[in-house]
């Protein structure tokens, strides 16, 4: 019996040893949850922004893209009017506009 008592006292032991080791990840698994919580808030609130600020500029976008159609139609209307009686003084201004039509092929899209 005694070398019983001997083997329960070694076991005994053992568990000891285990239950503290599995104590110590436990407090390391702890850690690293309560920092990966901490990153995952963090990135959460970038994304967030970042959704903020996609929507502003797909906005300006639209924006920028319904003022080259416009410039595009007056455009049209300047070169219709080139043949009427002030002709040179319209193909002036013709002359001075932008190429809007490289201007609308540019990256505007996001």
């Amino acid at each position: 019996m005694e070398s019983r008592i001997s083997n329960s006292a070694s076991e005994i032991e053992s568990l000891h040893k285990l239950i503290a080791s599995l104590q110590g990840k436990n407090r390391e698994l702890l850690e690293q949850n309560s920092n990966l919580s901490f990153r995952y808030q963090g990135l959460s609130n970038q994304n967030i922004e970042l959704s903020k600020q996609n929507s502003a500029l797909l906005k300006k976008n639209t924006e920028l893209l319904e003022r080259i159609n416009k410039l595009e139609e007056q455009l049209k209307l300047l070169k219709a009017k080139r043949f009427g009686k002030s002709s040179e003084k319209l193909e002036r201004q013709i002359v001075r506009w932008p190429n809007l039509s490289r201007l609308k092929n540019q990256n505007l899209e996001i």
